[in-house]
């Protein structure tokens, strides 16, 4: 005899699976967290890892402490204004003077902290695709977690971590808005996406974005939509633009960069698949340019697949996608505009966009998996081949955990702590000038005022600097005038060493493998 289903024994089976997947999601969601927590943690047992921005970061979080604004203690000055990097990280560091933590420990566990919110939001806009979210976020979250460059920015001492957060959970409340529409999101996701901006200038993609995403609805009427638009706009872009302004007002420049125009190139779309590539075969593979040419053609497949699909997924995919195409796109502008270096450190820049192709792929795959008609066999074949093509992200993310362990991540205080070089400049009589082609790096990890040793070529353009000449005349007569060494690291600065010492008559005291320290001898009247 056959038994019948009432409505009332469906609707409870439908919410105890609801409840199950729900606990499912958050289970798998809390392992990757733990996962990744633990692993941030071993990276950065010798400290948080520290590179010429982090110098930036931190100078003008204690010049902000100490009174005198958001304002470097290394250049040319003894205060100059924070005009190169937005301020909201500076900010952020700034509140270490509320813990028992210095600066670095500081920065350390809220790193920490914004990658456990990180993997948190994967899970959250894993969600908005679909209820049974748990295998898709299981998928992401390893290649978030297993990709060495994007575990490396968050052990580092940058800002991109905190642009990440703020522009993740920006997307995500524009998402509950353009399914829900109740204002309070649209304000909370105009809100983080400001932040975002604040944080790096690179950030704006989240507010462009938003508005691309909001003049494209059509829940609303066309004079509704413009309006949303421009509110988007300014509540996002705002405080940014206020802040650029006042950059102008006290400082009569922008971000302290020169414009110019360097378009990218073939080398530039090379570097860039090698990056995409590093998140799946790790760093030091030989096919990180195959590898980052397949992520984008199965990532355009996985687009396709998810926007066809219609429903959450489309309207969560095409969210993604508008920020991708966003971010891309300004990029390689301020590649071509703004700094000619910056396709250099793509692994940095492409960051943000991890997390992003990592739930579209995860929730493509998903899509894939439940299409058992059409699929047969091969939706079996499926999860194997995601297996296979992922295996090689362990190893790697294991290998780079235990030489971060060792080693610490790039730069580290105990690394430098017995550098005869460093020490040097440490002991340096205060009445003497310090120089360095590495002025940001040499003030953070001794403390001491350092000015820039002038260079050949413009930082950002990479063109000939047509002050120079003024600029090192400069520098010789304050070193004639007070003394001081010229702390030189061999790397890709120009003038070399070589030209430098005997442009300025300066002598060697001091050379180790990780730098030289040239002393120049005061001219009395």
């Amino acid at each position: 005899m056959l038994s019948k289903t009432t409505p009332t024994d469906q609707t409870a089976l439908v919410v105890d699976d609801y409840a199950r997947q729900r606990h499912l999601l958050v289970a798998v969601a809390g392992a990757g967290v733990l996962v990744a927590v633990l692993l941030q943690l071993i990276a950065t047992r010798r400290g948080v890892g520290l590179q010429e921005d982090s110098a930036a970061y931190i100078g003008a979080a204690r010049g902000l402490l100490h009174g005198k604004g958001l304002t470097l203690p290394f250049g040319e000055s003894l205060a100059t204004p924070l005009t190169r990097y937005p301020p909201f990280y500076p900010l952020l560091l700034a509140g270490h003077a509320i813990t028992p933590l210095d600066v670095f420990g500081y920065a350390r566990w809220l790193n920490t902290g914004l990658l456990a919110a990180t993997l948190i939001l994967v899970a959250l806009i894993c969600r908005t695709m679909s209820r049974s979210a748990a295998m898709p976020l299981a998928f992401a979250s390893l290649i978030v977690v297993g990709s060495t460059r994007f575990i490396t920015v968050y052990a580092m001492a940058m800002s991109e971590p905190v642009m990440i957060v703020a522009g993740l959970a920006s997307l995500y409340l524009l998402m509950k808005y353009l399914a829900d529409a109740r204002p309070q999101l649209l304000f909370a996701s105009a809100t983080l996406a400001s932040l975002a901006a604040l944080t790096r200038y690179i950030g704006v993609a989240y507010g462009v974005a938003g508005a691309i995403l909001l003049a494209r609805s059509r829940t609303q009427t066309r004079h509704r939509r413009a309006t949303l638009v421009v509110a988007y706009l300014v509540g996002s872009l705002g405080p940014l633009a206020a802040f650029i302004a006042y950059n102008v007002l006290v400082t009569h420049d922008t971000a302290n960069r020169s414009l110019g125009f360097h378009p990218s190139g073939l080398r530039n779309l090379s570097r860039m698949l090698d990056t995409l590539g590093s998140w799946l075969v790790g760093t030091e593979s030989s096919a990180q340019g195959i590898a980052g040419l397949v992520l984008c053609v199965t990532l355009v497949a996985a687009v396709a697949a998810l926007i066809r699909r219609g429903g959450a997924h489309r309207a969560t995919a095409v969210v993604l996608v508008v920020w991708l195409v966003v971010y891309l796109v300004l990029v390689e502008l301020a590649t071509a505009i703004v700094d000619a270096t910056t396709a250099g450190d793509y692994p940095r820049i492409l960051t943000p966009a991890l997390p992003v192709v990592a739930v579209l792929l995860a929730s493509a795959l998903h899509q894939l998996m439940s299409m058992r008609s059409r699929l047969g066999r091969l939706r079996l074949a499926l999860p194997i081949a995601c297996v296979v093509a992922l295996a090689p992200i362990v190893p790697e993310a294991v290998r780079w955990g235990r030489s971060a362990r060792i080693n610490g991540v790039a730069v580290t205080r105990p690394a430098w702590a017995s550098s005869r070089v460093l020490r040097t400049a440490r002991e340096t009589p205060r009445g003497e000038v310090i120089y360095s082609n590495d002025a940001a790096m040499v003030y953070l990890l001794t403390g001491r005022h350092v000015f820039d040793v002038p260079s050949d070529r413009d930082v950002s353009s990479l063109r000939r600097n047509s002050e120079f000449d003024a600029q090192l005349a400069r520098m010789r007569r304050r070193l004639a005038r007070r003394g001081g060494i010229v702390v030189y690291f061999d790397n890709a600065f120009t003038p070399t060493r070589r030209q430098l010492t005997d442009a300025l008559r300066l002598r060697e005291v001091v050379h180790e493998r990780s730098g030289t320290v040239l002393r120049a001898a005061r001219q009395h009247p």
